[in-house]
């Protein structure tokens, strides 16, 4: 039988809601979206748009896979970060709005050229291409899989022509200059890693939240070598855990590098670090 959106709207909620997911009104309407490729504002501005019997049992197939706790970007296949839509999938970190600040950070130094360690989709390097069309950049993470999806999103952001992506584990083979360096590492501690919600542990690459142990060990192998990939008046713009300020300039400072500046999170909680 088919329905309109408004009574499928309110059945997803239902069920998310019984689930007890979190945000069961902003997944369902997310869900709903791409079930039937609506594009609307809102369900109360919404045409009465009906789903016919496949639309439903599409929808319903979504709906469970968000019960087992698989995130709705994996479900849908697509994040917005920085005013773009990324492809992500279960190789990559699902880009996070507090990471929109290391970009905010990175434009504000006019980069000509950009060095993203463990860039994942790509997210970090290819907004900021987008937004400095006269710049280039690489991309560099250890998983050949999450180069795919980065070399995708080159093509989507139409950056694929300034933007290349290297095999390798940070910085090793690295041998030019650039005036940023962007790393968002893991630095989830094991401890804590244990305790985040199943959407994480469950669905998203360890190896892209934690490196086991005190969650430091990218910093160290990071450190050791970023005086050698700074141009002259460089910036190397690290994303921290909201308690690792000092721990993580410690790390730095003992391999030469100044800590310029610590910038807060839309929770106004430390979130990025910049060396020099």
């Amino acid at each position: 039988m088919n329905r309109n959106l408004r009574q499928c709207f309110a059945e997803t909620v239902s069920r998310l809601q019984e689930a007890g997911l979190s945000s069961p009104s902003t997944d369902a309407w997310r869900l709903l979206q791409h079930s039937v490729s609506f594009c609307g504002d809102g369900i109360d501005n919404s045409p009465l748009v009906r789903l016919d019997e496949a639309s439903i049992r599409h929808l319903d197939n979504l709906v469970t896979r968000r019960i087992r706790r698989q995130p709705v970007s994996q479900i849908i296949g697509t994040r917005w970060f920085y005013d773009h839509q990324f492809e992500v999938n279960e190789h990559v970190l699902d880009p996070r709005p507090d990471s929109e600040l290391l970009v905010d950070l990175a434009i504000s130094y006019q980069p000509q050229t950009v060095l993203d360690l463990g860039t994942g989709s790509g997210c970090l390097l290819l907004s900021v291409l987008a937004k400095r069309t006269d710049s280039c950049g690489v991309g560099v993470d250890c998983c050949e899989r999450a180069l795919s999806v980065a070399r995708t999103n080159a093509y989507r952001l139409h950056c694929a022509d300034r933007a290349k992506f290297k095999i390798g584990n940070w910085l090793d083979g690295i041998e030019d200059k650039f005036d940023v360096v962007l790393a968002n590492p893991p630095y989830v501690s094991e401890c804590e890693y244990s305790q985040l919600e199943p959407e994480i542990t469950d669905w998203e690459p360890k190896f892209a939240l934690t490196p086991g142990g005190d969650g430091l060990d990218a910093y160290r192998a990071i450190a050791s070598d970023a005086h050698n990939c700074l141009a002259d008046n460089g910036h190397l713009i690290v994303e921290i855990g909201p308690k690792q300020t000092a721990t993580v300039a410690s790390i730095f400072a003992s391999k030469g590098l100044q800590q310029r500046s610590v910038h807060v999170d839309l929770d106004k909680r430390p979130r990025a670090l910049v060396f020099s």
